[in-house]
């Protein structure tokens, strides 16, 4: 709880846990990363005394125009994985539209093979259909002179079992996030500046 999770300039920490469940952001929806080391606490909040880490999804080219790409990826346990990007840039702003979906059926490996010791009561069972895993991922961000906004929404669902195997499906976690967030900036002179978020 001493390093800040930012998506975006986000804060990604889930009071009600106190934990960080951060967003299932696609790979290829990543520009960059920034870490910041040293105490935040003053510029980010509580939870940033040793440094920030800030996820950058919404870079765009310098040039103006529109800029589009798509991805699909195919793998063994039925895993895919599709992912799309659109953005336009404007002398006076900027727009990105990005999604991502991923599913996962996997392993499937008999229980007794994932055992140091023999239980008894694995019968013929295996981890099929029990550690299924979906994602997925909707984000607008964008600016526009001073203003700027970010929106995303997450769904992601993992199973899987703890302590004696589970006859019918895993213990499924879902968690369900949705963010948003509006900002103005505005520079009076060298010295002096405003910005604010919420």
């Amino acid at each position: 709880k001493s390093i800040i999770i930012l998506v975006n300039g986000v804060n990604q920490l889930a009071d009600y846990e106190g934990a960080y469940l951060l967003p299932p952001v696609p790979v290829e929806a990543i520009d960059r990363i920034e870490i910041v080391r040293g105490p935040l606490s003053v510029t980010y909040g509580s939870g940033a005394f040793f440094g920030a880490i800030n996820i950058i999804t919404n870079d765009v080219s310098a040039t103006p125009g529109a800029a589009s790409h798509s991805s699909v990826l195919r793998g063994n346990q039925d895993t895919s994985r599709w992912f799309g990007r659109t953005s336009y840039k404007h002398p006076d702003g900027q727009v990105v539209l990005q999604a991502s979906t991923y599913q996962s059926a996997g392993v499937d490996v008999p229980y007794r093979e994932l055992e140091s010791k023999f239980v008894g009561n694995e019968g013929d069972l295996t981890t099929g259909g029990r550690l299924e895993e979906s994602d997925d991922y909707l984000e607008l961000s964008g600016n526009y002179q001073n203003f700027s906004f970010s929106l995303f929404r997450t769904q992601t669902n993992r199973e899987g079992y703890v302590g004696a195997p589970t006859v019918k499906s895993g213990n499924v976690r879902k968690v369900d996030t949705s963010m948003a967030q509006i900002g103005y900036q505005t520079k009076w002179s060298k010295q002096w500046s405003l910005s604010g978020k919420l």
